[in-house]
C-alpha cells in the first residue's frame, strides 16, 4: 500500500494498492478483465475521458474492445484465479471466446464455421489434464447441437 505501483496494458492502466488480483489481457480477446481478490486497485481506462474506478474484493472490470462498453460487477474471485490451480474456467462466454483460450491451451487453431452458437453462453471448468478432445467434448454436451472435426491441431466447428 505503501509502494503503488501501475500496470499498463494496451487498453488500461492498473495502479495496484496493496493487493491481490488478476488481469487477463490476450491481444486476441474482445474483452479484456481485471478482477480483485484482496485489497485495492484503480483502473483507468485509455479509450475514455473518465474518472478512475476503484475496485473492491470480488469486483470485476470488464471492457469489450469492440463496443467500449464497461462493466463492473460481483464474481467469484475462485473462478478467476482456477488457473493457478492449473484448471481452465470459463464463465458465460460463447464460443468464439472460448475458442480463443482453448487455442492458447492447447497450441491449435479453432475454426468456428457456424454463427449459430454465438449467442449460447456457457460457464465450466476444465480439468487439469483434460486434452482437447475432451474439452471438444465437453463443449459439445454444453453446447447443443455442436459438431466439430479435429484433424491434427486444426479444431472446425460447424
Amino acid at each position: 500500500e505503501n509502494n503503488p505501483f501501475v500496470v499498463k496494458t494496451a487498453d488500461m492502466d492498473i495502479k495496484v494498492l496493496g493487493t491481490e488480483f488478476n488481469v487477463s489481457t490476450y491481444h486476441t480477446s474482445e474483452r479484456i478483465a481485471t478482477t480483485l481478490k484482496s485489497g485495492k486497485v484503480s483502473v483507468t481506462l485509455k479509450n475514455k475521458q473518465s474518472d478512475p474506478i476503484v475496485l473492491s474484493p470480488a469486483e470485476q472490470i470488464l471492457l469489450d474492445r469492440v463496443s467500449g462498453e464497461t462493466v463492473v460487477k460481483t464474481v467469484d474471485v475462485e473462478n478467476t484465479v482456477a488457473w493457478q490451480k492449473g484448471y481452465l474456467m470459463v464463465e458465460s462466454l460463447n464460443i468464439r471466446d472460448i475458442s480463443k483460450i482453448l487455442e492458447r491451451k492447447y497450441n491449435a487453431t479453432i475454426h468456428v464455421n457456424t454463427d449459430k452458437y454465438d449467442h449460447q453462453y456457457v460457464t465450466a471448468k476444465f480439468k487439469n489434464g483434460e486434452d482437447l478432445l475432451e474439452s471438444m467434448s465437453v463443449l459439445q454436451q454444453l453446447i447443443p447441437g455442436m459438431k466439430y472435426k479435429i484433424e491434427a491441431n486444426d479444431v472446425y466447428i460447424y
